[in-house]
């Protein structure tokens, strides 16, 4: 759940988009992409523990 009422959080995505090589066989060659972000809570009252 996310609040509706604006600015209890924001996320920043990073600038930096980094391919990197995992393994290759007889037909591909396997890539990855990486990208950095970070969810940060401005306002702590905004969200409440779900519990079961």
């Amino acid at each position: 759940m996310l609040s509706k009422r604006g600015d209890d959080f924001h996320l920043d995505v990073g600038q930096g988009l980094s391919v990197g090589y995992s393994h290759y066989d007889a037909d591909v060659v396997h890539l990855y992409l990486e990208e950095s972000f970070t969810f940060k809570v401005s306002e702590p009252d905004a969200a409440i523990a779900l519990t079961g």
